[in-house]
């Protein structure tokens, strides 16, 4: 069984049931939460027409990428919607986390999509978070490409 299936399958269902129980829900709650299973996390529509800028928190992975087309999907304005990529290793500190081409990658999916692309980091990136009293003395830069 791979992973996504485990999660959606087994893991998901357990914690939503241990969660009602703990809530004090009653059987007949836990029953119908079950009998919905397969629809997590669901939320209300937002009106997008309410926010200036729709910003894209981008990792470059598929929750991220799922976001952006989620927004299209919705008709957002794509005149408002920007693409930020968090460099969790700093500007260019180190390939602790993040792979070398994520820089690159998120520019070309912005590119692609004709969105603003916008980078921001913390000075030293997260080996400098490692002493947990000092993250808070970090200094945060970020800088953008206009694409």
């Amino acid at each position: 069984m791979n992973a996504h299936l485990r999660d959606d399958t087994l893991i998901i269902p357990s914690l939503r049931e241990q969660v009602l129980l703990a809530s004090g829900a009653s059987a007949g709650e836990i029953a119908a939460a079950q009998a919905g299973q397969g629809r997590y996390f669901s939320a209300p529509e937002v009106d997008l027409d309410q926010y200036d800028h729709l910003i894209v928190c981008a990792s470059g992975g598929k929750d991220s990428i799922a976001c952006l087309l989620r927004l299209i999907e919705m008709g957002a304005d794509m005149s408002r919607v920007e693409h930020w990529h968090h460099e969790v290793d700093g500007a260019g500190a180190s390939t602790l986390m993040d792979w070398p081409f994520m820089r690159d990658y998120n520019r070309k999916l912005a590119e692609a999509f004709n969105l603003p692309l916008y980078f921001s980091w913390l000075e030293g990136g997260l080996a400098a978070c490692r002493t947990f009293p000092l993250a808070g003395r970090i200094a945060h830069r970020s800088w953008n490409l206009t694409v």
